[in-house]
């Protein structure tokens, strides 16, 4: 075949070809979607507030520009509706290549269940104490709380009362909420709640309120155990500042010392402190509150030291020398040695100790022991009750003491003592 066949062959197949394509699109047309519908509802038309829409079991047919028509599952199209948040009937639009179709569906009311505490629980403070039970912030929109009521735990329902507790005991606690128009709440929430008992210490202030006490006094000392509490942290007592009445007026003191089989309670002075003259020795101070209805009961104990009491010369005792002539008191201190002169006709002087005041309630002067010390470096005489000498010199004076108790002792270290002469 020569070349001009060629060209002629490859010309009239191409004008078939061309021919043909005409003629199938002067036929059957385009391919574009004309139409959808949808010819099968999804499985689920019925849903409740807060579900989201599910298209599985659904159906629509696509019908194209050629007449051909196709079915696909729903899921293919896209709706304008994926989620309810409201109760009422729907019409769900489906989009398919820009075409629509519709399909109906129902959302109802849905069952609003709060999660709360179940058990609530709070402190005695005197004031009344109400609770919530649900956080309304955060309620689904349209969910609101219309009251809240109280009752003692044992009570009937016809005693719930708006009004929250105060003082300590077991309560039920009931709200009721109101679903709206897009929830259904068929019954009020209940809670258990306790009110416990105060501690007093803190119920009774602004911080935490402690017994201190007092670590050791000397006998005879005095001290106020209403003044020592401290505040917290502060390591000052509060010294004026009284105790607030609702703590003062239940509060016991008591000491009991090694020896006692049970404590003994002190007796509040007439403004209100606690003390009592208490004999040298290691006691045990317990202050205690007794329980109420909204108080808790609390004890605590300090240990107490009394420590005895150095004897003062002057002051709780004398020590009295005595002549033919008159007597002359001792003092203490080595500047004041007291001048003893007596003549030689009666030469004899006599030394005795006189207590004062308490000690002599617990000191007995005629078993207490004397012991004179001659000159500096002289030799001890021993005496008990009144000792007499009759030598003129230095005397130095030490007290052993024969006492009840250990309220009072003797500091050896106190230099006592008297010059004696003769004259002729």
């Amino acid at each position: 075949m020569n070349t001009i066949a060629k060209n002629l062959s490859y010309i009239a197949c191409f004008c078939l070809m061309f021919c043909g394509v005409a003629l199938l699109a002067g036929c059957g047309g385009t391919m574009d979607v004309t139409s959808i519908k949808v010819i099968k509802d999804p499985d689920k038309v019925n849903y409740v507030v807060g579900e989201n829409l599910l298209l599985e079991g659904g159906k629509f047919s696509v019908t194209r520009d050629n007449g051909q028509v196709e079915e696909f599952d729903l899921k293919y199209a896209t709706p304008n509706i994926t989620h309810f948040d409201n109760a009422g009937s729907y019409t769900i639009v489906m989009t398919y290549e820009g075409k629509t179709s519709t399909f109906n569906v129902k959302v109802d009311k849905a069952e609003y269940n709060p999660v709360y505490e179940k058990n609530i629980e709070a402190t005695y403070t005197g004031a009344p104490l109400d609770v919530k039970l649900v956080d309304t912030s955060a309620l689904p929109a349209g969910v609101t709380e219309i009251t809240t009521e109280y009752k003692a735990a044992n009570a009937p329902d016809t005693a719930y009362s708006p009004n929250p507790p105060v003082d300590a005991g077991e309560y039920v606690v009931r709200t009721s909420l109101d679903g709206g128009k897009n929830y259904k709440i068929t019954t009020p929430i209940i809670a258990n709640y306790t009110i416990h008992k105060a501690d007093i210490r803190n119920f009774a202030t602004n911080g935490n309120l402690s017994f201190a006490g007092v670590d050791s006094i000397t006998y005879g000392e005095t001290f106020d155990l209403s003044k020592t509490w401290v505040l917290d942290e502060q390591t000052e007592t509060l010294g004026a500042v009284p105790l607030p009445s609702t703590i003062t007026s239940g509060l016991k003191y008591y000491y009991q010392g090694e020896g006692d089989a049970e404590p003994v309670a002190f007796v509040p002075g007439e403004n209100g402190e606690i003390y009592k003259k208490l004999d040298a020795g290691t006691y045990t101070i317990t202050v205690a509150f007794s329980e109420t209805n909204n108080l808790e009961a609390f004890s605590v104990s300090k240990t107490m030291i009394v420590n005895s009491k150095a004897l003062e010369i002057g002051v709780d005792y004398d020590i009295v020398v005595t002549t033919a002539s008159g007597s002359v008191n001792l003092e203490t201190g080595t500047d004041n040695v007291k001048e003893v002169a007596v003549l030689s006709s009666a030469p004899e002087v006599t030394i005795a100790i006189v207590f004062k005041g308490d000690a002599a309630n617990y000191c007995n002067a005629d078993a207490t022991e004397y012991k004179l010390i001659f000159g500096e470096n002289g030799a001890g005489m021993e005496y008990t009750g009144a000792a007499k000498v009759s030598k003129a010199g230095y005397y130095r004076v030490q007290v052993v003491l024969a006492c009840s108790n250990n309220n009072y002792f003797v500091d050896a270290g106190v230099y006592t003592a008297f010059h004696y002469t003769i004259a002729e």
